[in-house]
């Protein structure tokens, strides 16, 4: 007996099926969920940092150490304190953590979570305990290849008056040995724009943005839930400009224990397009003609490629796609990916037919 798949009524139910999909949910976190237990000197803490920079780790102890020693090597005229978020390791990774803040009392917390929240939860639970007014983020196993990181990007966004700074990183494939740089393309870039970044990827472990920023917009699209790449990119737009500073400060590394790098390829885009889905729902309003374009725009190359699709994946981008197109009827560039959409559709209909 064949069984079909009927896509949800509406869009905020495409957002969930696809949620299934990618193993995720779009619902709030709860105090539960981000609560910790801090390890640090109180005493002997920095009072007044400029920059609270936080690394996220999940059994990273293979990497922990250059991403820790990449932090405290940097040059700064400024304070600055390093927030390390563990989220239930079950490696050394606390252990060699409690080594180094040994050594700097005045600078490391660490902070050991009662329950596991994931990626999103974890870079959520480190947002609310940072205390200065500049936040920096790195996932537990990247790393700074900059000294002057902080002290050039802190530079940029004093005399630019941006909300944000983002700079160029080295994308390292830890198994192959391969590497190439990534924001390529921005040579002769000083500004950021969220349709720049959809187009060149610059990645969160060259991130300095503003708390405040952040806060208010999350305060004000409350239901993206978490710190998505995109989402903060869309969020502190829609705050204010965000720079780039040209220069390569970090290594992204895939290593097989990020969250991206083990997923499969079709998981992956899913993954994706549910993000930009939520921007579409949920996010800045003046940006969401943008993110209509990109969603239809990818579904559409994923219809045209991705001839691997389940059976339940297809009618539910068709679905996606026809229930975004009605929020921008009139928008020409929306108009033309919706009609490459279609006459893809119907070829391969016709395609099917014949065969």
């Amino acid at each position: 007996m064949k069984h079909h798949f009927h896509p949800p009524r509406t869009l905020e139910g495409c957002l969930d099926a696809l949620g299934v999909l990618v193993n995720r949910k779009n619902v709030p976190y709860t105090p539960e969920t981000l609560a910790y237990n801090e390890r640090s000197n109180a005493a002997k803490l920095c009072k007044n940092p400029l920059v609270s920079v936080f690394i996220i780790t999940y059994n990273s102890g293979r990497f922990i150490d250059d991403g820790i020693r990449g932090v405290m090597e940097q040059e700064t005229d400024f304070p600055f304190e390093l927030i390390i978020s563990d989220d239930g390791s079950t490696d050394d990774t606390i252990a060699r953590c409690e080594v180094w803040q040994e050594k700097f009392p005045e600078r490391i917390r660490i902070l050991v979570a009662n329950r596991n929240a994931g990626i999103l939860g974890n870079r959520l639970r480190a947002q609310i305990a940072c205390r200065a007014p500049w936040v920096a983020l790195m996932d537990g196993d990247d790393f700074w290849a900059n000294p002057k990181k902080l002290q050039h990007q802190i530079a940029r966004l004093q005399e630019t008056c941006a909300v944000a700074c983002v700079a160029f990183s080295e994308i390292r494939n830890e198994r192959t040995g391969q590497s190439r740089r990534l924001g390529c393309g921005l040579d002769q870039t000083d500004w950021v724009t969220p349709a720049l970044f959809l187009q060149c990827y610059l990645h969160t472990s060259t991130y300095v943005y503003s708390r405040k920023a952040l806060d208010t917009a999350l305060q004000k699209h409350p239901h993206l839930h978490g710190l998505d790449d995109i989402d903060l990119i869309f969020c502190l737009a829609s705050q204010g400009r965000i720079a780039l500073l040209r220069e390569v400060v970090s290594v992204y590394r895939i290593s097989g224990v990020n969250e991206c790098s083990t997923r499969s390829r079709d998981s992956f885009a899913l993954w994706v397009r549910w993000q930009i889905l939520r921007l579409v729902l949920f996010g800045p309003r003046q940006f969401r003609r943008l993110a209509l374009w990109y969603l239809l725009h990818d579904i559409r190359t994923m219809w045209e490629f991705g001839h691997g699709l389940t059976p339940e994946v297809r009618p539910l981008l068709w679905t996606i796609a026809k229930k975004s197109w009605y929020l921008e009827l009139f928008s020409w560039s929306i108009l033309r990916e919706w009609f490459k959409l279609l006459y893809s559709k119907a070829t391969n209909r016709r395609a099917h037919a014949h065969n």
